[in-house]
Parts: C-alpha cells; sequence; structure tokens
C-alpha cells in the first residue's frame, strides 16, 4: 500500500491585513488513478517512474522532518 499523500494547489487569493495571500487547497492523491494513467501512457516504465516519484518525495520528506 503507497503511503497518503497530500497535494496542496492554489485556488485564488484573499487579503488579510492588508497582504493578499494564497488560498491554499489540500486534498489526498489518487494513486490508483495516477497509477492506471502512468501504466497507459508509458507501460510498466510509467509505473516504475511513479513509484521511484513517491520514494525520492518520501525521502525529501524524512529528511526535512529529521532538521
Amino acid at each position: 500500500m503507497l503511503p497518503p499523500v497530500i497535494e496542496q494547489t492554489i485556488s485564488g487569493f484573499y487579503q488579510e491585513d492588508g497582504k493578499v495571500l494564497p488560498n491554499i487547497v489540500s486534498h489526498p492523491i489518487n494513486h490508483e488513478r495516477r497509477l492506471r494513467k502512468a501504466y497507459e501512457k508509458l507501460g510498466m516504465e510509467g509505473i516504475h517512474q511513479y513509484l521511484d516519484m513517491i520514494k525520492k518525495l518520501q525521502q525529501e520528506r524524512r529528511d526535512a522532518f529529521e532538521r
């Protein structure tokens, strides 16, 4: 099972105390859909690339957390 990954996107802006700030929305990534699209586009190489990307992201987050 793949770890939960949260993707953040900006859905506009708002003002607070005279500053313009981004409205950030977080939502979980649908691994199944992304794996299916990767396979449809590149076959097993797409699956390997996606899993490598998730592994790299986990390592970066672990390293950032340990600092």
